[in-house]
């Protein structure tokens, strides 16, 4: 699901600028971590992408 939108939200822009550099899976997941545990998202785990991926 998280690949078709992407495909979807990418399919209408020029193909300028880099590929996408984490899975959005990850980024979900992490999210998701935040929302659980209250931390904040500069305090995720190294298991996560970087805290500046996960916030915007």
């Amino acid at each position: 699901m998280l690949a078709d939108w992407r495909f979807e939200r990418c399919g209408w822009a020029l193909d300028l600028g880099r590929p996408p550099g984490h899975d959005l899976r990850e980024i979900t997941s992490a999210i998701l971590y935040v929302d659980r545990t209250g931390c904040q998202s500069t305090y995720l785990p190294h298991d996560f992408p970087p805290w500046q991926s996960v916030h915007g």
